[in-house]
């Protein structure tokens, strides 16, 4: 894979309630319905996709490269989206999250790509935004490779609005496809004025696609830093930009490796020996970023030699323990961040702290 890779709500709930007459009140409410049986062709591609998820667990331990197995089960997945067909679309947009996150996967695989693209973008706010990763890498391999299809723009830059960098991320990874096409425009700076906040972004999976779409929609050639972009925009539309807000988050890279048979731990400059170490300087940084009234993230590089499943995914556990509202990844080497210090010096010069 490459870097291109039901709740009901509370307050409809209560204003049913509220509009209920006395004589509806007094009759026995009717039985909820059955929740949709999954057809077994769906059944399939979950199970599947059940298994790739498996695997890329497997894979990220390994480095990241694809592995033969991996290979293997995507070949399986689109052959069992092509029988699933329509299905699919239904299950993206009605089944419990984890049928509609496998079908929102397989549907880069569909042989109706008009009607999986509505689908998709259907689905961007289903379950707070949880389907938006898997839909926007089918979204991005389907504009790859049917350039013909018609994307709405609007709903694609309601998503970059988001202070969620992967939601960014996936759908950045579309916008850069149709920039490459020629089929983007930043009709009154509203494109422009979502992606530059993300060049403030420690993750290149962020900032990388929004300088490149940039570059590609504006016809400028403004350099990486922020700063000048914003002037750009400030002259061109009359338009303030806060690059704070782009910064909601502050990230710490964590490098582990083994030595041996033991562990060692890379946190930019700092060496920590031990897992107990570790956790006392990511809780260090995790109160930096409270204070800088920011969340909190932890990135895990494994590097290419690979760092063992087990001893990766205990690794995870201690970090969700000690730190259980940071947000935690796995990461290949190969992605770049911009250091935890630098963004939280940046971040203090922009809020005066």
């Amino acid at each position: 894979m490459t870097r291109r890779q039901s709740t009901a709500s509370c307050v409809g709930i209560l204003l049913l309630v509220a509009g209920a007459t006395l004589a509806s009140q007094a009759r026995p409410a009717p039985p909820a319905p059955p929740p949709p049986e999954t057809p077994p062709a769906v059944s399939q591609v979950l199970q599947t996709y059940t298994d790739i998820t498996g695997e890329l667990r497997a894979q990220m331990a390994a480095g990241g490269r694809e592995t033969p197995r991996m290979r293997e089960l995507e070949q399986r997945l689109a052959s069992e989206t092509r029988s699933a067909g329509a299905a699919l679309l239904d299950a993206v947009r009605r089944a419990d999250e984890r049928t509609a996150e496998a079908a929102a996967y397989a549907l880069k695989y569909s042989t109706t790509p008009e009607s999986a693209v509505t689908a998709l973008l259907a689905t961007l706010d289903r379950f707070d935004g949880a389907l938006v990763n898997n839909a926007g890498l089918s979204l991005e391999q389907l504009v790859a490779t049917h350039p013909q299809l018609r994307i709405p723009m609007a709903p694609l830059i309601a998503e970059l609005r988001t202070t969620e960098w992967n939601r960014q991320q996936k759908i950045a990874q579309v916008l850069e496809v149709l920039a490459d096409q020629g089929r983007v425009t930043d009709e009154g700076g509203r494109l422009s004025a979502v992606l530059i906040p993300m060049l403030a972004s420690q993750r290149e999976r962020v900032f990388a696609p929004a300088r490149a779409i940039l570059a590609k929609v504006t016809r400028q050639q403004l350099g990486i830093a922020p700063e000048p972009w914003i002037a750009w925009h400030a002259q061109k539309y009359r338009s303030r930009i806060e690059l704070a807000a782009g910064i909601y988050e502050l990230v710490q890279i964590v490098q582990p490796q083994m030595m041996g048979n033991e562990e060692r731990f890379r946190m930019e400059r700092e060496i920590f020996t031990t897992r107990a170490t570790l956790l006392g300087g990511l809780a260090r940084d995790a109160e930096t970023a409270r204070v800088l009234g920011r969340r909190f993230g932890v990135v895990v590089q494994v590097p290419d030699s690979g760092f063992p499943q087990d001893r990766l995914s205990s690794l995870t556990s201690a970090v969700r323990t000690r730190l259980p509202m940071a947000s935690i990844v796995i990461s290949p080497i190969t992605d770049e961040f911009v250091p935890f210090t630098t963004a939280a010096g940046n971040l203090r010069r922009l809020i005066g702290r």
